[in-house]
């Protein structure tokens, strides 16, 4: 998502694809990954470790490395976009390098903080219900005669439920 808005912007700041533009994108890969795995990670770590729920993990994720993310980027940016400024023969050959990594990193921290809680939350309220899920499958498992395998069978094949809905 960041590289194809990064190319978006390219195509607005009229810079075209060459070996300085697609060098800023090949410099910048870690870092935009970066940003969005550091998100990731603290939410699933919320979600696993301190039994939140995923919108609750989302939330304390981002409170907690949000400002090491925001000052990690900007600290970056501070240091690759001066070399836009250089002047001589090499200035405009190679600014598109400095303002396109600074606009992706921008945009990685944009994303890193809107969409990537978003998608985790939206994955981690999935993986709740299929462990919700398991843990009533295991009950239905450890229950004794006509309530367990035969009762089962009986409302599965009765109802016509699926394998994912366990009745006992």
């Amino acid at each position: 998502m960041t590289f194809a808005l990064t190319l978006f912007s390219y195509y607005l700041l009229h810079y075209t694809l060459n070996r300085i533009t697609l060098f800023a994108l090949v410099f910048i890969t870690g870092i935009v990954v970066d940003d969005s795995i550091i998100i990731a990670e603290n939410m699933h770590r919320h979600f696993r470790l301190k039994r939140l729920p995923p919108l609750q993990a989302a939330i304390y994720a981002i409170n907690e490395v949000g400002n090491p993310t925001i000052l990690a980027t900007f600290t970056v940016i501070a240091a690759v976009l001066p070399m836009a400024f250089v002047s001589g023969l090499m200035g405009p050959y190679m600014s598109p390098m400095p303002i396109g990594a600074s606009i992706a990193m921008l945009l990685s921290l944009i994303v890193a903080l809107t969409l990537t809680p978003y998608l985790g939350y939206i994955f981690l309220r999935e993986k709740e219900k299929n462990m919700l899920l398991k843990v009533k499958r295991q009950q239905c498992r450890e229950k004794p005669g006509f309530t367990g395998y035969t009762g089962r069978l009986l409302v599965r094949y009765s109802t016509g439920a699926g394998r994912d809905t366990p009745s006992c």
